[in-house]
């Protein structure tokens, strides 16, 4: 054994503790882990229940979001009564880690991908998260109709390729919804 694997020991051990306290399934976590096969399903001990379709890799977001905490980096921590958007939603991931890290937070997620929609609309029901609002739509600067270039990745759907094509709403939120300006002008 090598020593970088050595030095990860560690960290795979306190991921291991983690997911054993956050998630009721955690059997099946740690086997498609350890295997490499695609985890379909995360069920948490908090009432998060996540499915995924088998294109999208639910143990990869699952450990980015919940366990590497990739999106609440030093500084950027999610704090009681906040107002969060989260546009790219995918199946609701982020925003039900987001909707449970403190109270009174309110989360709007976007997302225009039809089955990532349908996914994020029955993990919600599910969850029974109320703290959630999903917008069926994408993001731009501009209201109105747009083209959904759809990627064989289920990351990468975008309104600027020249893939597969789907017409969808789009949100003008730095117009519509004026609260959000600051997180609108940093991605634009």
């Amino acid at each position: 054994m090598d020593l970088q694997k050595i030095v990860r020991i560690p960290k795979r051990i306190k991921q291991d503790l983690q997911i054993i306290g956050l998630a009721k399934n955690w059997k099946e976590i740690l086997a498609s882990k350890l295997s490499g096969k695609p985890l379909r399903t995360v069920r948490l001990r908090n009432g998060i229940i996540m499915n995924a379709p088998a294109e999208v890799d639910l143990g990869f977001l699952f450990h980015e979001i919940w366990l590497d905490k990739f999106y609440e980096p030093p500084g950027y921590t999610i704090a009681a009564n906040e107002r969060l958007v989260d546009i790219g939603g995918n199946i609701g991931v982020f925003a039900f880690y987001a909707a449970t890290r403190a109270r009174g937070i309110v989360v709007d997620s976007f997302e225009p991908f039809p089955q990532n929609a349908k996914y994020f609309v029955d993990n919600q029901k599910a969850s029974a998260l109320r703290n959630v609002t999903f917008h069926e739509a994408a993001v731009a600067g501009k209201n109105g109709t747009r083209t959904l270039h759809v990627e064989d990745s289920w990351l990468l759907h975008s309104l600027t390729d020249k893939t597969l094509q789907k017409k969808v709403l789009v949100f003008a939120a730095y117009r519509s919804m004026i609260s959000w300006q600051t997180v609108i002008d940093a991605i634009f």
